[in-house]
């Protein structure tokens, strides 16, 4: 996408020089490839290490929580997760509204007692 958009901007802007519009659109493609770098380099530096990074999710009653982890969960980043969930009401709901482990390619899910699946 960004190399093909990059090669593209480099030939409109010999078929039209003066073109403001070409050129600010090469800076800003030039600014996105930097980012896509240093984000590449970051990815490498975190694959390297030892440590596993930890996220908590929190929020409000009907904040999008359990839309955002399905959302998360059902990417294909080629990243494997692990959730615990914690409910405090008395019927737990949202192990119903997480996506199924067939879904998921889960290895294992498994509910514990005191509401965390």
């Amino acid at each position: 996408g960004l190399r093909r958009a990059s090669g593209e901007l480099e030939a409109a802007s010999l078929l039209a020089p003066e073109d403001k519009r070409v050129s600010g659109l090469k800076e800003e493609c030039a600014k996105l490839q930097k980012v896509q770098e240093r984000g590449l380099e970051e990815q490498k530096e975190l694959e390297n290490q030892s440590k596993v990074p930890a996220h908590m999710l929190t929020g409000f009653l009907g904040a999008g929580k359990t839309t955002l982890l399905n959302h998360i969960l059902q990417g294909s980043h080629g990243k494997r997760f692990a959730v615990i969930e914690n409910e405090f009401g008395e019927i737990g709901i949202d192990d119903k509204l997480i996506v199924t482990k067939e879904d998921l390619g889960a290895e294992q899910i498994i509910e514990m007692n005191n509401g965390c699946i």
